[in-house]
């Protein structure tokens, strides 16, 4: 569900947000806490596209350094640059 709303947040933004609802709802245990970081990003990046203001990404990406997640804050770095680009181009 996770990689489904990343490509709605590229395509349908309204379908992505309703979808992040959804998941919100989900009781999601500390043993899927990759699952739980991920799903994080996502609703911090439709919070970027709402608002504009991408410091709770900035921090998600310190603390995953902090944590030595260096190829999930890169990975998640490189979806924000896209998200960027695509609606970039959209205005």
């Amino acid at each position: 569900m996770i990689n489904a709303e990343y490509i709605l947040i590229k395509k349908d933004l309204k379908k992505a947000k309703r979808l992040d609802a959804i998941i919100s709802g989900l009781d999601i245990t500390d043993r899927f806490a990759f699952e739980k970081i991920r799903y994080k990003y996502m609703h911090f990046m439709l919070n970027f596209l709402e608002t504009n203001d991408d410091r709770n990404l900035r921090l998600m990406w310190a603390a995953l350094e902090l944590q030595g997640l260096n190829t999930l804050k890169d990975g998640f770095e490189t979806a924000f640059k896209q998200i960027k680009q695509i609606y970039s181009k959209k205005s």
